[in-house]
Order: C-alpha cells, then sequence, then structure tokens
C-alpha cells in the first residue's frame, strides 16, 4: 500500500507541473532603484518591529521588578532583562543611524551634494 501510495505521489509529482502552463507576466524590468526601495523598506520595517519587540521587553522586565518583592534572584533576573533590553534597543537604534548615513552617502546627499 505504501509503495502504491510512494509510486502516485511520485507521478504527479513529476506530471502535474508539465501539465501547467506557466507564463510570466509582461511588465517592466527590475532596476536598482527599486531594489534599493525594496531595501529600504524592509529595514524599516526591520528597525520597527525591533523597537517595538524591545519596549515590550523593557515593559515586561518592569513588571517582573515591580511583582520580584524580597526575592533576590527574582530582582537580579529582572535587572539582568532590563539591561539587555536597553543594550538591544540602543544597537537598534546604531543600526537604523549606520543604514541612513550609508543611504546619505550612497545618495551623495551627505555632503550637501
Amino acid at each position: 500500500m505504501k509503495k502504491i501510495l510512494f509510486y502516485a505521489l511520485l507521478v504527479i509529482y513529476i506530471v502535474v507541473p508539465s501539465l501547467v502552463s506557466a507564463q510570466l507576466p509582461g511588465g517592466t524590468p527590475i532596476t536598482l532603484e527599486d531594489i534599493f526601495n525594496l531595501l529600504q523598506g524592509t529595514a524599516n520595517f526591520l528597525i520597527r518591529a525591533s523597537l517595538f519587540a524591545a519596549i515590550i521587553l523593557i515593559v515586561w522586565a518592569g513588571i517582573i521588578y515591580m511583582s520580584a518583592g524580597s526575592d533576590p534572584t527574582k530582582v537580579k533576573n529582572a535587572q539582568a532583562r532590563l539591561k539587555t533590553a536597553i543594550i538591544g534597543t540602543f544597537i537598534v537604534f546604531m543600526v537604523g543611524v549606520i543604514l541612513n548615513t550609508l543611504q546619505s552617502v550612497a545618495n551623495r546627499s551627505f555632503f550637501g551634494g
């Protein structure tokens, strides 16, 4: 039974793509500016998503710190989480600054040109 199923799936896997007449739609070719805009949009999205995650982690660390009470292990855990979240936020901001600087240099607008 397993062999029959295997061979049936193998035939379907080989035959079905040859039955499909796939054609690429007409359009304009992708330019370097299109790629640049795509990368810029992706970078902006990732920076915003990272900052959103950092805010959530900072709030979470604060909640853990407030609920720790007098338990020193929970306090240290919350402080370590807060420290890590702040360092991560700083790194994300620095990546944003570096990307904007590189974009300005690439566009030759960094030096007032």
